[in-house]
């Protein structure tokens, strides 16, 4: 299925860019790492809340995560130069 495939390349492409091995991104991650293999292979996917997960973890929105394009990396790219995520959902953070 092409979504799949989609987040592989969203999720590589992440992983490269961060020059992080596949232990280090899946901790960053807070996934197994043999769950991170079969989304970068392709033969699975994250449920629908674990892909909100992913996408808030890697900062970039749901939609770019399943596309799977460059502007999901670039986007991504550009918003992290101004902004980090929060370790935390906004439901656990008290501001």
């Amino acid at each position: 299925m092409q979504i799949e495939k989609n987040i592989a390349a969203t999720l590589r492409s992440e992983m490269e860019r961060q020059g992080k091995t596949l232990m280090e991104f899946s901790t960053e991650l807070g996934i197994p790492r043999s769950t991170l293999q079969g989304y970068l292979k392709g033969t699975s996917h994250p449920r629908a809340d674990s892909m909100e997960e992913l996408a808030y973890k890697l900062g970039i929105s749901l939609a770019d995560l399943v596309s799977g394009g460059t502007a999901a990396n670039m986007r991504a790219a550009w918003m992290r130069s101004f902004w980090r995520p929060r370790l935390c959902t906004p439901a656990q953070c008290r501001w």
